[in-house]
């Protein structure tokens, strides 16, 4: 695979191999998901955790950090099967698009309710935050 279009990113395995500086930990954790591509590859928390011995906790993080500091394609999957697998196309990369998109809204619709306040203005809350901030 040359490359991978995921919400804007262009990633290649070489680009990766090159560019990353990871400890042992996320080493381990990225030759994992690496074997595990597309989502009907995907790869339970526990099954890492017997491969590395690293605490799910540990190994929700890794992949967190992974995707957040170092633009790797994992994505994951809330239906069987179940787990984190290495984003190979651009219908996958929309699905956990999607997906994190609507648990966003979810989550901010839940606290607008705790906050006594309707989701539009929690939202307007929020812009004027990040816009200050």
């Amino acid at each position: 695979m040359a490359g991978l279009q995921v919400l804007g990113a262009m990633v290649t395995d070489m680009q990766l191999d090159m560019n990353l500086d990871l400890d042992r930990d996320e080493q381990a954790v990225m030759k994992i998901l690496r074997k595990h591509r597309g989502r009907e590859s995907a790869v339970k928390v526990n099954r890492i955790v017997q491969l590395t011995g690293i605490n799910e906790r540990q190994v929700r993080d890794i992949v967190k950090h992974l995707i957040h500091e170092h633009r790797v394609p994992v994505g994951s999957s809330t239906k069987k099967p179940y787990g984190y697998y290495w984003i190979e196309t651009a219908d996958e990369a929309f699905e956990n698009y999607e997906a994190l998109r609507r648990r966003g809204i979810s989550v901010l619709a839940r606290a607008a309710k705790v906050k006594g306040v309707t989701l539009p203005e929690l939202l307007g809350q929020l812009k004027l935050e990040t816009e200050s901030s």
